[in-house]
């Protein structure tokens, strides 16, 4: 046997083998398309979904600072004058809380008088206009052009209604305004929820000057220090040299978890691949084994005859590669924004590819289909010319299981990931761990507020009921701090009310170390977090007043491990629900609060000034079957009636 050495024969042979194998060809495009569409897709919207978050954790009240610090303006120039400082820039606020404009309902709006280098700073450019240089100029944002509609032109007065210091207490104030200029800036992606209006140091003098005494936020950009522990040290150091009042620090994306995630998705992908590929090439290769042992015959070797299957491989791989990264691009494009679209990162999405996502799609999709063909590789290369020219091709059954087999394992896996893509219906999720389509709560009862203290009362339900849109409503109470927290000024702290206190006793004292040493043991804590904090003999937890007809609605996301939710029995009075606050374990906790037991409680009333003495028995004791519902009951350890709680506690 001689060796042939003609290079071009080995070309020419591939060319020629492919056109007799058109419906091998088409077979192989589909499967590298497919295989190459899925990975892509993945890639791209990982890449997306990457950018969103990134963006969301990084835009903010200055959002090219590092952090910032609660200070006198005064301790101004001594940050300046540290070390590691890129820039700082201080602004002076011009209101508490948010403003009080029905333009602003259902977002945060707030004034600020910056010092002039914020503006540069910051990347706040001017579209229309100039700066605010008077004591009654306004800057306000693109996006708030929009909300103001024709009060939002330059030149027209606009009046503001912020809240403010006035004779040493909070006060709503309506100040006119006029607007001067219309800035962009990197906040313009939180138009629907945050949004600032700049005015001048004179506008404070002028219009409200006890505001002057108010911390400002001096924000800053380090130098030489990169990882965040560094840079919460730094902050905490600065303010507490210059007597600082806290500090506001911005993390950096913390959303590995997508590559987590994406992993396994992109090797099952890649299985799914190999599995359609390497049968497409196999089977094409078995049926050509006599033509590959006659060539062996007339001397081509193992490795010329690896170039003539390499090169149809490369072939077929160019159109499907490109072909699949092609509509992956398209189709994570289109599930990207869909997705996305029902969080709260939506508003943060904007179509983008980079390289390194064409290239991790092209490469994963080539590894791909070099795995796949490895065995009809290994299959020629070992082929003898005899072996090639006795080999019969038997059909048998059991050749035909695995063939049918690994063609239908791979179709269904692959239409289970398409399943899993594009079976996500958003209004049965909503539905399904929503019991309303609107809830409304005082801001303090569950985030940091710095606005005096105003509850909802039966009067807002009156005039909500009165809506016409409006179906049903029902009014859920929920316990508050015994008092509000103030700074040395006299000023509400910004902090979260929605907390009862009752004296210590055995049951939740015992609940209390149960979650923490739960975070201790599993080095976090747990999806509820410590519901609990014991405070100078006091419990403080959140404690709620529920209607007994809403009962029904709230059992959807709840799990009753003992008891019932007996609407009649609640709504009688001296019943409660305790939440153990597990998420599906299906289990009761040992040692732990069991349905028919009394509770002793003495709750604390912040309107009486005094403990009420009370025995309630447990009607049910629930947990979460999710830890992302909407349920009230789901967010409390014990839930009285709403009649119960009126009783007990007079004012809130």
């Amino acid at each position: 046997m001689f060796k042939n050495t003609n290079k071009e024969v080995s070309k020419e042979l591939s060319i020629k083998t492919m056109s007799s194998h058109k419906l091998r060809n088409i077979m192989a495009i589909i499967a590298i398309s497919l295989t190459t569409l899925l990975i892509t897709t993945v890639f791209t919207t990982g890449f997306n979904f990457y950018r969103a978050l990134d963006q969301s954790t990084d835009v903010g009240p200055s959002p090219m600072a590092d952090g910032g610090v609660k200070a006198q303006v005064e301790r101004y120039e001594d940050v300046l004058k540290m070390k590691n400082i890129e820039w700082a820039s201080y602004v002076r606020p011009g209101n508490f809380g948010s403003l009080h404009n029905k333009e602003m309902i259902g977002m945060k709006a707030i004034l600020l008088a910056p010092e002039k280098s914020y503006y540069e700073n910051n990347k706040i450019d001017l579209v229309e206009g100039r700066l605010p240089k008077g004591d009654r100029e306004i800057l306000i944002s693109k996006s708030m052009v929009k909300k103001l509609g024709g009060s939002g032109k330059l030149g027209e007065i606009f009046v503001l209604k912020p809240v403010i210091l006035e004779n040493g207490k909070q006060v709503e104030k309506e100040v006119p305004a006029t607007i001067v200029g219309i800035y962009s800036s990197p906040l313009d992606i939180l138009a629907d929820t945050y949004d600032e209006i700049y005015i001048t140091e004179g506008f404070l003098s002028q219009n409200m000057p006890e505001m002057l005494s108010v911390d400002s936020s001096i924000y800053i950009k380090f130098s030489n220090i990169d990882s965040e522990m560094e840079k919460q040290g730094a902050l905490s150091e600065i303010s507490d040299r210059i007597d600082g009042n806290g500090t506001i620090f911005r993390h950096s994306n913390t959303v590995s978890n997508i590559y987590i995630i994406m992993i396994p998705i992109l090797l099952i992908i890649m299985f799914c691949g190999y599995l359609l590929i390497y049968n497409v090439f196999y089977i094409s290769v078995i049926n050509d084994i006599k033509f590959f042992g006659m060539l062996k015959t007339i001397g081509a070797s193992g490795k010329q005859l690896k170039t003539i299957i390499s090169r149809q491989v490369l072939m077929l791989s160019v159109p499907g590669i490109l072909l699949g990264l092609s509509l992956g691009i398209l189709l994570g494009f289109k599930i990207s924004p869909f997705i996305l679209n029902y969080t709260i990162f939506g508003k943060f999405y904007k179509p983008g590819i980079s390289i390194a996502v064409i290239v991790g799609a092209i490469l994963f999709s080539a590894i791909t289909v070099w795995i796949s063909s490895l065995k009809s590789y290994r299959t020629v290369k070992k082929l003898s010319p005899i072996e090639a020219s006795k080999y019969e091709f038997k059909n048998t059954r059991k050749k035909k299981i695995v063939s049918i087999f690994s063609f239908g394992l791979s179709s269904v896996i692959f239409l289970t990931l398409f399943t899993v893509t594009f079976g996500y219906d958003v209004k049965k999720m909503v539905d399904r761990y929503n019991t309303t389509d609107v809830t409304i709560e005082q801001n303090a009862m569950s985030h940091d507020n710095e606005e005096k203290y105003q509850p909802i009362d039966e009067n807002l339900l009156q005039k909500l009921s009165s809506i016409d849109t409006v179906e049903e409503m029902h009014l859920f109470y929920q316990g508050k701090k015994i008092e509000e927290e103030e700074d040395t000024k006299g000023l509400p702290y910004a902090s979260t009310l929605g907390t009862g206190y009752i004296k210590v006793n055995s049951v939740f004292e015992r609940e209390y170390n149960r979650f923490a040493e739960k975070s201790i043991s599993e080095g976090k804590p747990s999806w509820m977090g410590n519901p609990y904090a014991i405070e100078d003999g006091k419990i403080k937890l959140k404690m709620i007043g529920v209607p007994a007809d809403q009962l029904k609605d709230e059992a959807i996301n709840l799990k009753v491990l003992d008891g019932e939710l007996n609407e009649e029995e609640f709504d009688g009075g001296g019943s409660i629900i305790f939440n153990q606050g597990t998420n599906l374990s299906n289990q009761l906790l040992e040692d732990g609060p069991r349905a028919g037991d009394v509770l002793e409680l003495s709750i604390w009333d912040p309107g009486r000034d005094v403990y009420v003495e009370k025995e309630f028995k447990i009607m049910a004791v629930v947990e979460s079957i999710n830890p992302f519902h909407t349920s009230i009951i789901g967010g409390a350890p014990i839930s009285l009636s709403d009649g119960d709680f009126k009783k007990n506690l007079s004012k809130l």
